[in-house]
């Protein structure tokens, strides 16, 4: 049950033994992609919290999907965005170009998905995705003996958060 709360990636490399859970990062070439869905305030007015709730889930359902599928690592959920990461925990060969295959997945999912919604005479979503390839540091970062998130930091993350956004 614990794995459902983690990315599989890291959950894996806990309970093989290969991480820790202790507070550690490390320097390293990360691919990061942001995507959130554009204007979300003007949808969150408009539906009750039970069917926003339901509209994220099927979303981020087929997205972290795509993103399993191309070896990414869902780092987190931001309100209606993802944060993904590629390269870490584990090394990747050709992490950007697995990067832009989920974006460019993400526009084929999202057209049926929107016809779906059309046709289930739900709203449709549109959305922005950044992408950047940069060092970052990236592991456990945390209060130290409660709480600890495995995640990325650096420019690099803050680049692709902009470009996602613009």
């Amino acid at each position: 049950k614990i794995s459902r709360y983690i990315p599989p990636q890291v959950y894996k490399s806990i309970f093989s033994g290969q991480k820790d859970v202790t507070i550690h990062t490390e320097r390293k070439k990360l691919t990061i992609f942001f995507s959130d869905i554009q204007n979300f305030t003007a949808t969150t007015e408009r539906l009750q919290p039970e069917l926003l709730t339901q509209l994220l889930n099927e979303y981020f359902t087929e997205v972290s999907a795509i993103a399993h599928e191309h070896g990414g690592t869902v780092d987190k959920f931001i309100g209606d965005g993802i944060l993904i990461e590629f390269n870490a925990p584990l090394y990747q060969n050709r992490h950007e170009l697995r990067a832009m295959c989920v974006a460019l997945r993400m526009r084929q999912m999202l057209l049926v998905f929107n016809e779906d919604q059309v046709n289930l005479e739900k709203p449709t979503i549109r959305i922005g995705m950044g992408l950047h390839t940069g060092p970052c540091i990236v592991g456990n970062i945390g209060a130290e003996g409660k709480k600890v998130e495995y995640t990325a930091l650096g420019d690099t993350v803050n680049v692709a958060s902009r470009m996602e956004s613009s």
